[in-house]
């Protein structure tokens, strides 16, 4: 069904498209995905029968699939079969890929040609391993440049011009100084280059410098970036907002991922069926999950109470209306800024307490210093529902640099770069959304004597 052509029930016509995350384990760190952070409480790859049950599901009514979500999708095995499945079927397939997983042979590369994918993204935010290493934490510049030039060669060789092959590069504040660098390499290797710009909600210091947030803009020299996701072929570099024109029916403060419950389905490795490609299910407990292929069929999830309900607090949002939806509840942009998130599914879970209970014994008995790495829900809960309470912090860090100096509590807030000022024998309390970023800034700064723990 055509966004466009919605006509406002809760009630939607099959999808035509849709997410199969074939697996949701990665190779790489980036800092911001929350596969770096182990926010999945379920991790898998997708079997072939597990495909095969839900494609015989959907097959009559979808015409394109992302074979992808949150993970590195060249990490299951049955990825080739998969797409060739589509394939035979009429249904278009993009699989985005870090390509730094390993040295592709020739064989495997025109495997992949012969598939019948119809398009490849490869994620690669650099044009030097220095600059691209910062945010694909683990990868290897020069493998993904030889594996696209061994797909590219593979295609010359066999394709009628199947897959597009793309180079998405997403900017930010420390890699925008290589845009030029990139446009050469790109031509250089005959590989279409893509623009977006990267949103990062737990570090704002990833933001670009030439990005207007509060315009959407780009100063004119860099409006002929093109976009996958803007889906026009007429460039602009795009971040994740609503796209304007196809918003008529829902709330201009929402995102471009709140149109899916309306025209798109997200499935997960294990049939479970999410709301919108930006839901994680972080519980594990089916609060997040609306229905699932593997045992219901597409119209019991897809037009059933949980969807609809999705579908309902979307149309009415702001109006301040509950719908008890997994869209008020769920760990996503939309969902955070609602009350009944923290309310409901505290980030400090009943399991962690004896975690809290220990740490805060030792830091008594051992006179050790503490410090918040976040200023964040994390902290809000652990200073109000838990041991920390009674203990006192020798400060808030946090690395959105927009917050310096900001009360939090009867505390300040301070930039990573304090942490050194604080001496020795300090524990820091991160959640996993922080941590690897964390650790990362303490091993550059080489600083020691300081203990860990996440949340």
């Amino acid at each position: 069904m055509s966004i466009e052509k919605y006509n406002g029930s809760d009630l939607c016509e099959p999808p035509s498209r849709m997410y199969l995350e074939v697996c949701n384990y990665c190779n790489l760190k980036c800092p911001s995905c929350p596969t770096t952070h182990n926010c999945h409480a379920h991790q898998g790859v997708m079997t072939f029968d597990t495909f095969n049950t839900i494609f015989k599901k959907i097959s009559h009514c979808v015409k394109w699939i992302n074979l992808f979500n949150y993970g590195e999708p060249l990490m299951n095995k049955d990825i080739v079969d998969i797409i060739k499945c589509c394939s035979r079927s009429g249904i278009g397939t993009r699989i985005d890929t870090n390509f730094s997983l390993k040295d592709l042979s020739q064989e495997e590369a025109e495997d992949l040609v012969r598939s019948g994918l119809t398009l490849l993204v490869v994620s690669a935010d650099g044009a030097s391993q220095k600059t691209y290493g910062m945010y694909r934490v683990g990868g290897n510049f020069e493998r993904v440049l030889n594996n696209m030039k061994k797909v590219i060669s593979a295609k010359n060789r066999f394709s009628d011009g199947a897959p597009t092959i793309c180079w998405k590069f997403l900017i930010n504040r420390h890699n925008e100084h290589e845009i030029e660098k990139a446009r050469a390499i790109a031509k250089e290797i005959g590989v279409c280059l893509s623009f977006e710009i990267m949103e990062n909600f737990h570090n704002r210091s990833w933001d670009s410098e030439i990005y207007n947030h509060e315009t959407g803009t780009l100063p004119d020299p860099y409006v002929p970036f093109g976009s996958l996701r803007s889906g026009d072929g007429k460039g602009g570099a795009t971040v994740g907002a609503l796209n304007p024109r196809n918003a008529g029916f829902l709330h201009k403060d929402l995102r471009r991922a709140c149109r899916e419950p309306f025209s798109e389905l997200v499935v997960n490795y294990n049939g479970d069926v999410l709301p919108c490609c930006e839901i994680v299910d972080t519980l594990g407990d089916g609060t997040l999950v609306v229905g699932n292929l593997l045992n219901q069929s597409l119209e019991e999830v897809w037009n059933g109470e949980r969807m609809k309900a999705c579908r309902r607090y979307l149309l009415n949002y702001g109006d301040g209306k509950q719908f008890d939806s997994v869209c008020e509840h769920a760990p996503c942009p939309v969902g955070k800024n609602k009350k009944s998130v923290a309310q409901k599914h505290p980030v400090f879970q009943e399991r962690e307490k004896r975690k809290v209970a220990e740490i805060v014994h030792r830091v008594q008995e051992e006179g050790l210093k503490v410090v918040f790495f976040g200023a964040g829900q994390l902290a809000i809960e652990l200073l109000t529902n838990s041991p920390f309470s009674a203990v006192k912090l020798v400060g808030v860090v946090d690395s959105d640099l927009t917050r310096t100096g900001e009360e939090f509590f009867e505390y300040k807030i301070f930039p990573p770069t304090s942490i050194d000022a604080l001496g020795p024998d300090l524990v820091v309390i991160a959640s996993k959304a922080f941590s690897c970023e964390m650790e990362q800034f303490l091993s550059r700064e080489c600083l020691r004597n300081v203990e860990i723990f996440k949340f």
